[in-house]
């Protein structure tokens, strides 16, 4: 789950890693905004939408972001850095609305992966439309957004786990400025 990245309250939402490890009949929704929507083993007891899980506010802030920074390098450090953020203010408890999912559920409900798909999908036609307007050709954008959405999503994961929300940021520099070998 993402905190908010330009400053809006968004409602607290518990990860739930143990979502298919719950009853059989009936398991919690790790994208639901609230962690009551109903998973059964058929389906969903509601359908999953990307404003259900938060990812509509998420594509809002980071065009937002991305909107105001007219170079690749600025734009991907602003949005490496206010997701830092906003996990440093979280204690480490918030993170992306959509990887639980994608993780846990998405081989399990075809609604989820489907969600969860058109997500990401949306994120990487944003990043790579930000790409076309500095320069990049569309195959190169389209190459561009995938590593740089990949970066991100792994490096939150990863800041998470380690509690250090510069792993964002390092991956932001190494992603606009790679380090040259010796």
């Amino acid at each position: 789950m993402w905190a908010p990245l330009t400053g809006s309250r968004w409602p607290q939402r518990k990860a739930r890693g143990r979502a298919l490890a719950s009853s059989a009949a009936t398991q919690r929704c790790p994208c639901s905004r609230r962690g009551d929507v109903a998973h059964e083993q058929v389906g969903l007891a509601q359908p999953v939408t990307p404003g259900s899980c938060g990812a509509e506010r998420v594509t809002a802030d980071v065009r937002a972001l991305m909107a105001t920074r007219p170079d690749e390098a600025t734009a991907v450090r602003a949005v490496a850095e206010a997701l830092a953020v906003s996990l440093e203010r979280s204690g480490f408890r918030l993170g992306c609305p959509v990887s639980t999912a994608a993780l846990e559920l998405s081989s399990q409900s075809e609604a989820v992966r489907e969600v969860c798909a058109q997500t990401y999908a949306d994120w990487q036609r944003l990043i790579a439309a930000h790409a076309v307007t500095v320069g990049y050709d569309e195959t190169a954008a389209q190459a561009r957004a995938e590593l740089v959405l990949a970066a991100l999503e792994g490096a939150m994961l990863l800041a998470r786990v380690a509690r250090d929300g510069d792993v964002l940021r390092r991956t932001a520099t190494s992603l606009v400025s790679p380090p040259v070998p010796r």
